[in-house]
């Protein structure tokens, strides 16, 4: 009878083991995704990135000013990527065909 139940129990979790492993795999390929996405810009741009502000922020104010979407995602980026949080002040040009990627990377300390 024991054996059964565990039997039956495993049998149970090696599905939700899977889903959850998948579910996993499909948000970081969305984060990647995410990372690649092209602004949306039609002229250049400047971005201003003041003293203080966390990356989670400039990206909220990107998503406000229509350049991108979903900017909660840049949360769960920054827990992959630690260094990502790590950013400069100053002005930078944002140009048509710019990713968040790109412009990620000239922003980092």
């Amino acid at each position: 009878m024991i054996k059964t139940i565990t039997t039956r129990l495993l049998a149970s979790l090696i599905p939700l083991f899977a889903i959850v492993c998948l579910s996993g795999y499909w948000f970081v390929n969305e984060l990647i995704v995410f990372q690649k996405q092209v602004l949306q810009l039609e002229q250049v741009e400047t971005l201003n990135v003041e003293s203080g502000i966390s990356i989670i922020k400039l990206a909220q104010q990107l998503e406000q000013q229509a350049l991108i979407t979903d900017s909660w995602k840049v949360k769960y980026l920054v827990k992959l990527e630690p260094k990502l949080a790590q950013i400069k002040t100053g002005y930078y040009q944002l140009i048509p065909g710019d990713t968040l990627e790109s412009v990620f990377q000239r922003i980092r300390l």
